[in-house]
């Protein structure tokens, strides 16, 4: 994954350093476009993109799923399936003997 850096002037015709990179679709299949800006100099904003990329890998593999979410049941909600269908199972093994 890799991202851009951008300038702008700000009205103080100082300039302001950004970044920009793609942070996977939505659902709905449109695009993610994670930006910042304010960084004083080039340096700053690069420093700045490896880290936000870094963390938007992070909470990906961890966190809340961007492109299924609503689709695919996460590991707890499985977990609550298999228990209460187990429940199941052993409630009419029970009721049978």
């Amino acid at each position: 994954m890799t991202g851009t850096i951008t300038k702008r002037l700000r009205r103080d015709g100082k300039p302001a350093w950004g970044y920009a990179f793609f942070g996977g679709r939505t659902s709905d299949g449109k695009r993610i476009q994670i930006t910042k800006s304010g960084f004083e100099s080039r340096k700053e904003a690069g420093d700045a993109l490896l880290i936000a990329i870094q963390e938007h890998r992070r909470q990906l593999a961890v966190g809340p799923r961007l492109v299924l979410e609503g689709i695919v049941p996460t590991v707890l909600e499985l977990q609550a399936a298999v228990a209460r269908q187990t429940a199941k199972q052993r409630s009419r093994r029970q009721s049978c003997a």
